[in-house]
């Protein structure tokens, strides 16, 4: 639900603009903020957000999760940095490596933020802006990879053509489209909207295109209020699905959104993570950057999520094969396919922006 509501969230706020984000990142990264909160107030917005009500063991769900994703093909891991001269109760992170997962490192006082940030990734990477600057003394910055080739030949068989998209009423460009084989897939298609599954080794895609009547923000909002299927539970169907390749990157500031959803204190209040450090601490910014490439191999899409902040110091017999075609902006949900965790979800507004 969580990421679903940010999808919204993110694109009503830019109609014409792709989307992807990584809910998981966001979420995992959250995790541990969580825990260092005594705050009543401050731990019912943040569940309210998540949708974290009704679970009992966030530490317990964060080792399932953590377990499952440390393979060749999806990667998960967290880091908690600070400054040698924040201080930062030991406790806190004996707790957070043992209960999610996430080491700490150590960085010098007046490192430059990207610095501190970029450390791990590749040396050209670029790290998501995170409110703060030099202010911040300490960091939770999480990377999620996903590299997933299709399952059989997809696309691979398939063939590649120049055909026309539709970005919004009255226009259009061309784009290079992917073509798949015929075969028998999870597909439903009603008044509203079409969908199809698309399964890569660990993990598959939805694609959700509306109704040729009908507005991209309308079929998200209904996928927010649970109206359309947003898991791989599709009847199968013998057909084919024509979409466009393309290749997100896309940097967002999360703390406007994350405060539009409802929560507001971990921002604005230093007696919001107390467990964190004897002097409070609180968090300045919150960021995230994805790159996503979505070809006839397979899926390949890298999140890094930051946030900074304070301390107080398959064919055969049956009926015709149907053919969706993806030619006007569509929605993309990407899932484990052990969990069924929402690893990306995103909105294809044109192909040809980057």
């Amino acid at each position: 639900m969580f990421g679903r509501r940010l999808l919204v969230e993110l694109h009503g706020a830019a109609l014409e603009n792709n989307v992807v984000v990584s809910p998981i990142g966001i979420s995992i990264s959250f995790a541990p903020i969580r825990y260092a909160s005594y705050d009543m107030d401050t731990l019912k917005e943040i569940d309210k957000v998540f949708g974290w009500e009704q679970t009992g063991d966030i530490d317990l769900s964060s080792r399932m999760l953590l377990a499952r994703f440390d393979d060749d093909n999806t990667k998960i891991s967290t880091r908690f940095v600070f400054r040698k001269d924040a201080s930062i109760y030991p406790n806190f992170l004996k707790i957070i490596k043992r209960d999610f997962g996430v080491e700490f490192q150590v960085a010098e006082a007046s490192a430059p933020q990207e610095r501190i940030l970029s450390q791990g990734p590749a040396p050209s990477f670029v790290p998501p802006k995170v409110e703060g600057g030099l202010t911040n003394n300490f960091w939770i910055v999480n990377r999620t990879d996903l590299d997933a080739l299709w399952s059989g030949n997809t696309f691979v068989m398939g063939k590649t053509k120049l055909d026309d998209f539709a970005p919004g009423a009255g226009t259009s460009i061309r784009t290079p489209v992917l073509v798949s084989k015929i075969s028998n897939y999870g597909h439903v298609k009603t008044p509203e909207f079409e969908a199809i599954r698309l399964n890569c080794g660990s993990a598959y895609v939805l694609l959700l295109l509306p109704a040729p009547d009908e507005r991209i923000q309308d079929l998200e909002k209904r996928l927010e209020d649970g109206e359309v299927l947003a898991d791989g539970h599709l009847p199968k169907a013998v057909g084919d699905v024509e979409v466009p390749e393309f290749h997100l990157q896309y940097e967002v500031n999360l703390r406007p959104v994350l405060v539009a959803m409802g929560m507001s204190r971990v921002f604005t209040k230093m007696d919001s993570l107390q467990k964190m450090s004897s002097q409070g601490a609180m968090l300045q910014g919150f960021s995230q950057k994805v790159d996503m490439k979505f070809d006839k191999l397979g899926i390949y899409a890298h999140a890094f999520t930051s946030g900074g902040g304070l301390t107080g110091g398959m064919l055969g017999g049956g009926p015709p094969p149907f053919h969706m075609v993806c030619n006007r902006p569509f929605l993309f949900l990407i899932r484990d396919n052990y969990t069924d965790s929402l690893l990306f979800v995103g909105v294809v507004v044109d192909p040809r922006k980057n």
